[in-house]
């Protein structure tokens, strides 16, 4: 059960730990996390995962929807909770969250920020299997709502997967659909503009920290070459850590490589 904040729904782990804060990724929540959150936890860190406006517990919101306004969000949970020394992980969408948050609010919370499968630096160069324009989005989800479902289904199936021929196991599709069904179809249609127009690169150029960028080289959805590496070339003080393998959906399909790059990061930033 997580707690509501500002209609912002988030779970704390609690404990004294090094905290780390887990920011999910389009048409998902803070669920998605189940993976990572045990295994964090478990090495003695405080383990907070967040809810975006209009996904799993966090209420829909009337006004217009922006990375700068998500950020702020992501804001008003650290100020809540008086949050220093702070890691920000972002997960797809979430890592853009991640820099946005950077540019609007600077580092005094920080201590390092973690791209995984990120969809950074700029969504609209990415020739990947899920790109649409935002004249795309927009027709897709005033559409029909079986049709709505079939592309959600279409969207979670290749980010799970590597290839037509591999594809993902049937118990994580289910519980991803699942999420994805539970979210608010007016804000995913918003979220899905925001990532397909916004250019993140002069955020990046500004965060002077320790970061990761993480990243499976399957990756269907942000292929690596027009995300993860030109992330890692922008950033001034990252590592970089490919999953061999790996599709989009790496913190669930490959999860014990994901958690081990992820805690090795902490262990030595």
């Amino acid at each position: 059960m997580g707690k509501i904040y500002d209609g912002i729904n988030f779970t704390d782990s609690g404990g004294t730990g090094r905290v780390v804060v887990l920011l999910h990724g389009w048409s998902s929540s803070l669920e998605s996390w189940d993976k990572q959150v045990s295994a964090l936890a478990a090495s003695g860190n405080r383990v907070i995962c967040i809810d975006r406006r209009g996904c799993g517990g966090s209420q829909a919101t009337s006004r217009l929807l922006s990375f700068d306004n998500l950020a702020d969000d992501i804001e008003t949970i650290l100020q809540s909770l008086d949050l220093t020394d702070v890691t920000l992980v972002g997960f797809c969408m979430g890592g853009g969250e991640v820099a946005r948050y950077i540019r609007r609010h600077g580092l005094v919370r920080l201590r390092a920020a973690v791209f995984a499968s990120s969809a950074t630096p700029f969504a609209p160069n990415v020739k990947g299997s899920f790109s649409l324009t935002p004249e795309d989005a927009q027709k897709w989800f005033t559409e029909d709502a079986s049709r709505r479902s079939s592309c959600l289904e279409d969207y979670i199936s290749n980010a799970h997967s590597i290839n037509s021929s591999q594809r993902a196991a049937a118990s994580n599709l289910w519980k991803a659909i699942a999420l994805a069904e539970r979210c608010d179809a007016g804000s995913l249609m918003q979220c899905l503009s925001l990532i397909q127009t916004e250019d993140f690169s002069d955020d990046l150029e500004i965060a002077d920290l320790p970061c990761l960028v993480l990243h499976g080289d399957q990756d269907m959805i942000y292929p690596i070459d027009k995300t993860a590496i030109p992330t890692h070339a922008i950033l001034s003080r990252s590592d970089i850590e490919i999953l061999r393998g790996a599709p989009n959906a790496c913190q669930i399909t490959h999860y014990k490589a994901f958690n081990a790059a992820l805690t090795s990061f902490l262990g030595r930033t």
